[in-house]
């Protein structure tokens, strides 16, 4: 899992930061990372058709925590938050920030994520823990979003 972004200097959009995350295999994934990715990655889709100005951060995480409870898992931090000056800022998409309302042209990202440890009851035996979370950051308008994370996705037949 890679988690990177960047904070650019000396332009017009001085001191903005981007933040992106991937999951990749270093070897062909098992067929219980492959469901748990293909979890994650319809999260991730399901968060993104919802985007769009004026509806509730705080409705749209607990949507989304919902359907992963719903597949046997949590997610444990939130959906996803502002990357403007500082990497997190308001609005938050998390079960705390109740009174977060998308607003047309903010960025946001749209993470959700599973990580397994070796004692999560869903773990095959013998199976290594391991972790996927999907991260873009788009940005809000009227009626959808604009994706501005070019980096592919990893998909499974």
């Amino acid at each position: 899992m890679i988690d990177i972004g960047v904070k650019r200097k000396d332009h017009y959009l001085s001191d903005y930061c981007s933040d992106c995350t991937r999951t990749f295999f270093l070897k062909n994934p098992t067929a219980y990372q492959q469901v748990v990715y293909n979890i994650v990655q319809e999260a991730h889709d399901k968060a993104l058709e919802k985007l769009k100005a004026g509806i509730s951060g705080h409705a749209l995480h607990n949507e989304i925590s919902e359907f992963i409870k719903s597949k046997g898992y949590e997610l444990p931090h939130g959906l996803g938050h502002s990357t403007r000056r500082y990497t997190h800022g308001a609005p938050f998409l998390s079960s705390y920030d109740v009174s977060s309302i998308l607003k047309e042209n903010d960025n946001i990202t749209i993470e959700p994520g599973i990580y397994i440890s070796k004692d999560h009851p869903n773990l095959p035996e013998g199976h290594p823990p391991f972790g996927v979370r999907i991260e873009d950051l788009v940005v809000i308008k009227e009626n959808g979003y604009i994706n501005i994370t070019s980096e592919k996705k990893i998909f499974f037949d």
